[in-house]
């Protein structure tokens, strides 16, 4: 008596094709023998994918419904689509489990390793599972360690062509300083990518990749590397895309080319005017001075921002904070004696 896929899958047979998948990805992850050490893994791997397979692909199943497994191996009468009952070219055999588990999960690590950023056979840091962005040498993110089944099992796709196929865009933040944004900067960043060997056998490589950032850059602004990413079963290689973030300022907040800061000042400033300096971006001391401040609160000070693409530099707005002190009763009948009672008091 042949196999029971549905069985091993733990199904019934009016199962849907969403049943199928998440009967295949639960006991698929459940019994690989990278993760599971137990004697009958890797036998169990290998029915679990076997039943997939026959019972993911609507032709099959419907064969294997009629005839069972022996109908599909050539054993029974001859069965739809192009399967022989006779056996031979037409006769089904499975694939190896491994390249079915690969299919099935895209070429990313199920078992969470590396943030999605690793290939399935992932293992530690360094190695040849490690994260795809590895520590040291420079590299601002620290180590992503993968997280995967350890040493790789996998083989080699099988031989297709990918021209005309969108490759996969992987993003990883960039976090610089605005002062690294008004002067430029250069990183450099080491990533390792999941290839396969001239065997066919998944390995690593690792590779430093530089990013030269110009004076004015923004926050979004993106840097790809094409095929700097994993090599996937049956897909172009990942693109690497690196997005550049603006850490917070103590002092400035960019809006677009200009630069805003707030100015605290007494309110006998703001009555009798002021002159005083601030410290720009670029260090420099930018002087300040009003007669009195302008009813907005704020002050344009022309080419003390940051850099335009098309040449000079946006302005530095100085928004004043007026700090009014504590009055007594008598001072504050004074003032109306002085100035009058106010707008909002007629």
């Amino acid at each position: 008596m042949g196999k029971d896929y549905y069985k091993i899958l733990g199904l019934s047979r009016d199962c849907a094709e969403e049943d199928i998948k998440k009967a295949y990805k639960k006991n698929a992850m459940k019994f690989h023998p990278d993760r599971n050490k137990a004697a009958d893994a890797k036998e169990k791997f290998q029915e679990i994918s076997e039943a997939y397979e026959v019972l993911s692909d609507k032709n099959k199943r419907a064969v294997f419904d009629q005839y069972g497994e022996e109908g599909l191996k050539g054993g029974g009468p001859a069965g739809p689509s192009g399967f022989s009952g006779g056996g031979g070219a037409h006769g089904f055999s499975p694939r190896a489990a491994e390249d079915i588990f690969a299919s099935f999960f895209g070429g990313q690590d199920p078992f969470g390793g590396a943030g999605g950023f690793g290939s399935i056979f992932g293992g530690g840091a360094g190695g040849p599972g490690g994260g795809m962005f590895g520590g040291g040498g420079g590299n601002p993110f620290g180590g992503m360690s993968g997280g995967g089944f350890g040493q790789p099992q996998g083989r080699a796709p099988r031989a297709s062509s990918t021209a005309g196929m969108k490759a996969e865009v992987v993003t990883q933040p960039v976090r610089v300083t605005l002062e690294d944004l008004f002067n430029g900067f250069h990183k450099k960043l080491k990533v390792t990518k999941k290839v396969y060997d001239a065997t066919g056998r998944m390995t690593s490589s690792a590779k430093v990749h530089e990013i030269q950032g110009k004076a004015g850059w923004k926050a979004g602004t993106k840097v790809t590397f094409k095929g700097a990413g994993d090599e996937l079963p049956g897909k172009p290689a990942q693109d690497i895309q690196f997005v550049i973030e603006e850490k917070p300022h103590a002092v400035f907040k960019r809006e677009g080319d200009d630069l805003h800061m707030n100015l605290k000042m007494d309110v006998i400033d703001a009555w009798c005017g002021f002159s005083t300096t601030v410290k720009g971006i670029d260090g420099r001391t930018v002087p300040v001075s009003c007669s009195q401040a302008p009813t907005a609160n704020e002050l344009r000070i022309p080419s003390h921002g940051m850099p335009k693409k098309a040449g000079g530099r946006g302005a530095l707005v100085v928004h004043f904070q007026v700090k009014y002190p504590a009055l007594s009763p008598e001072q504050k009948q004074q003032l109306k004696q002085q100035f009058g009672s106010g707008m909002l008091a007629k």
